[in-house]
């Protein structure tokens, strides 16, 4: 936030199709939270693999959120079908592995 910078990651790899979409309410919800300083936002759009299938956002939103956050970039997600089966399944055990854990 204070380098005010928007990530915009779209698995299907079409971020330019919304981001004054995005921007607007971005704008907006700071207004309604109390922090729109009138400074301008930026966009960036980081390089990944592109989604292959049409049901997979979801797992490849939590896996590109995971890398980012882990090693800094994207491109390490794979999307392939075996990918994408392995990632649901690390996802259900993490799930699992920590429901009810509150001091994660």
């Amino acid at each position: 936030m204070s380098e005010k910078v928007i990530c915009l990651i779209d698995p299907e790899g079409k971020e330019g199709r919304y981001d004054r979409k995005i921007q607007r309410s971005w704008r907006n919800f700071l207004r309604l939270k109390g922090y729109d300083d009138g400074g301008e936002w930026q966009f960036q759009t980081l390089e990944h693999n592109k989604q292959k299938d049409s049901h997979s956002c979801g797992v490849l939103l939590l896996k590109f959120a995971e890398n980012y956050l882990t090693k800094g970039g994207l491109m390490d997600v794979l999307t392939s079908e075996s990918a994408m089966r392995t990632a649901r399944m690390d996802i259900a055990c993490a799930l699992l592995e920590y429901r009810g854990n509150t001091t994660i």
